[in-house]
This record gives structure tokens, C-alpha cells and sequence, in this order.
């Protein structure tokens, strides 16, 4: 595996289990991942870049380690973390009693 150097967040804080990636073409830049061969965890942290055929990503370690190559021929299992949810909005993409209506601003209509 390759590696560069390069600046690094805090890991994020996840609670929902992760869920497996076995097409690496959804995988995207940002992604929270675990790495895991054999079953044991290899690497975890933030995707950086992803190869378009999902063959390649780099990856900004947890650690705070140096960015390093993964690529699916080394026979890796990716998992994404998923962020915890905080409250109704996260679930329905609106809050409770909150209607979704169309922007009238721009066309007001006569009385």
C-alpha cells in the first residue's frame, strides 16, 4: 500500500453498526470507513478520493497517520460508519408539523 503525507479531522463519533461496501463505485470522498482483512480491522477513517471502476481509494487514517492506497485486490472488506440520527429531521428530511410548500414569494398571486 502507498501513502502521503497530508492533514487530518478527528474521527467522528459513530453508534449505528457499519454497514458493508461490497461495490466500491459507492464509495465517495468523506465516506467514514473501516477496512478489515480476515475479519480483523486493518485501517479505519475518511475517504479521500475513489478511483471511478472502485478498484483504488485513499484513505485519511483515523490515527492521523499518513493517507494510504487501498485497493480491492488485496482482497480488503470495506465497511461504511453510519452517523448516528439525531431526532426526526435526520429520518424524514423535515420536522414534525412543518409543511413542504413551493417558494410563493417570487409569484405572488392577487386576493
Amino acid at each position: 500500500m502507498g501513502a502521503m503525507s497530508t492533514n487530518h479531522r478527528p474521527p467522528q463519533q459513530h453508534t449505528c453498526p457499519p454497514e458493508p461496501v461490497q461495490d466500491w463505485t459507492e464509495l465517495h470522498g468523506s465516506d467514514q470507513v473501516d477496512v478489515r482483512q480476515d475479519g480483523n480491522l486493518v485501517s479505519s477513517g475518511e475517504i479521500d478520493l475513489c478511483t471511478a471502476d472502485g478498484s483504488v481509494f485513499w484513505l485519511l487514517p483515523d490515527n492521523a497517520g499518513e493517507r494510504t492506497m487501498i485497493s480491492k485486490s488485496e482482497g480488503l472488506c470495506v465497511y461504511r460508519r453510519i452517523p448516528a440520527r439525531k431526532g426526526p429531521k435526520a429520518q424524514t428530511g423535515r420536522v414534525p408539523g412543518t409543511a413542504h410548500t413551493r417558494d410563493t414569494d417570487s409569484h405572488p398571486t392577487d386576493p
